[in-house]
């Protein structure tokens, strides 16, 4: 989310959380282990870990809206 940006957290306005789909041309085909992590959690990190397929793009929706910061891993398991 471009709006969570540590001045906008310090100052306000509160960020407005965003929802979407991340699309990544030109992967090999194959399926892909997609975890999500929330980088703030000091405990179970993971969100959602889910397997998807490429056919030369990889399309990931957000596992919810987005206020904050995500992390991804993404590795082929095929």
């Amino acid at each position: 989310n471009t709006q969570h940006n540590w001045k906008q957290v310090v100052n306000g306005p509160a960020v407005t959380a965003v929802s979407g789909t991340i699309t990544m041309p030109s992967v090999t085909a194959g399926s892909y282990r997609v975890e999500w992590w929330d980088p703030y959690a000091t405990t179970n990190p993971i969100i959602l870990t889910q397997t998807v397929v490429s056919n030369g793009t990889l399309v990931l929706s957000l596992p919810s809206a987005l206020a904050s910061d995500l992390g991804i891993k993404i590795f082929r398991i095929q």
